[in-house]
């Protein structure tokens, strides 16, 4: 192999990525890649110990292409567009053995995880009522604007054991209150000035607060869950769905689902009847076949994060999903062609098939050297395939000529 150098600066179309439109899971919430740097902490899985946790970023690549084939995984619960290469996470029998594939050598039918069990680093103490109070604010509160007092609403004559739910906690939690009402009868829990003051600090608007999101353990949120389920779900025997109007919400809930290992997809009925619906499935996985992968052109960015446990949470058209990050250096990282062997061969080799680690030489090999290379390569690494491609260019003038040289 030779590489050609050109003159219009073309970088390599080698980097395991995801469309400019894939949003990633961070400890603030979902963000796309202009909105990412180095260091911040996203979501990613173990999959050694199957836990969710957070890790900073090492590096982002970043490319735009032109015209260039990309994988669509695209089903009622997917939607991941891809580069050829890119590290696909799956489980092929169920067992939670996870391994990476390029998209290409997949199996025909798999399961793509899209939720996992969080465990955070530092916990938040507080008590399982409090968590259910936090609910019922989120789904039927008010705050009031000139002063402290917080309103829950929840008509006695609609649903008379919510009613009594919110009485008994209340009352358990010591909180001072009254009942307001008309003369079909209480529907209004206002809780004073003084309690409402105390309460704020924990929770100060109608969203999920992030130390709920990232400081608390997976019961309480899972009790976070049903609560809200309570005040604006829906349940029935055969289905249910949260919804809402306020998109930052709904991906505040999605994110929580997806922490309590539980697949959710936010559907968009905005249009329709003003609502965000998100189901908060049992399962946590996605299961596909090979009649769901496509190839299409795509122009635009692609993108991809790298951290240390090789997996990220990702999204696009509001479906999560849990994918291998770049195994590849950024364009131009290093000149060390084993720099790049060192930083790469524990994680090519965690590929089933289809990865190559292209090494660019900046001059032409002469005599044995093409040799010695491949042999200290292939006795000092364990990774499957590899390339070397010398560089040349080639001048109008006088054709071939080895290495780079600007015309």
């Amino acid at each position: 192999n030779e590489r050609a150098v050109r003159n219009d600066n073309a970088e390599p179309y080698y980097t395991n990525c995801v469309s400019g439109d894939t949003e990633c899971l961070t400890i603030g919430g979902w963000k796309k890649y202009d909105e990412l740097k180095i260091g911040d902490f996203i979501l990613t899985l173990n999959t050694n110990t199957k836990k969710l946790e957070y890790q900073p970023i090492l590096y982002l690549n970043l490319q735009k292409l032109n015209e260039q084939e990309m994988y669509n995984i695209k089903s009622i619960r997917q939607n991941q567009l891809i580069t050829p290469n890119h590290k696909v996470l799956y489980d092929g029998n169920r067992k939670r053995k996870y391994q990476f594939s390029t998209p290409e050598n997949l199996p025909f039918r798999l399961i793509i995880p899209t939720g996992g069990n969080y465990k955070p680093k530092k916990l938040k103490i507080i008590s399982d009522d409090f968590i259910k109070l936090i609910g019922w604010i989120i789904t039927e509160g008010h705050f009031e604007k000139d002063n402290n007092a917080i309103r829950i609403t929840q008509a006695e004559w609609c649903n008379k054991q919510k009613f009594d739910e919110i009485t008994r906690l209340l009352n358990k939690l010591k909180i001072k209150y009254s009942c307001l009402g008309d003369k079909r009868g209480k529907s209004i829990f206002r809780i004073s000035a003084f309690d409402g003051r105390k309460i704020r600090k924990l929770i100060s608007s109608k969203s999920i607060p992030r130390w709920c999101l990232n400081n608390l353990p997976q019961k309480q949120q899972q009790i976070l869950i049903d609560t809200m389920m309570k005040g604006d779900g829906s349940v029935s025997a055969h289905s249910q769905y949260y919804s809402t109007g306020n998109k930052k919400l709904a991906d505040e809930f999605q994110e929580l689902c997806i922490k309590c290992n539980k697949r959710a997809i936010i559907s968009n009925y905005k249009n329709k009847c003003g609502a965000y619906y998100i189901v908060p499935s049992v399962y946590s996985h996605t299961e596909i076949t090979k009649k769901h992968i496509s190839k299409i052109k795509y122009s635009g960015i692609i993108w991809c994060p790298t951290v240390e446990n090789g997996t990220w949470v990702a999204r696009r058209d509001n479906k999560p999903f849990i994918t291998g990050n770049s195994s590849q250096l950024p364009v131009n990282y290093t000149s060390d062609i084993f720099e790049a062997l060192d930083l790469q061969d524990e994680l090519q080799t965690q590929y089933t098939g289809g990865t190559v680690l292209h090494g660019f030489v900046g001059e032409k090999l002469r005599g044995d050297g093409i040799k010695k290379i491949i042999k200290k390569i292939a006795e000092n690494y364990h990774l499957p395939y590899f390339t070397i491609t010398p560089t040349f260019s080639f001048c109008p003038k006088h054709g071939y000529i080895a290495g780079d040289h600007e015309y």
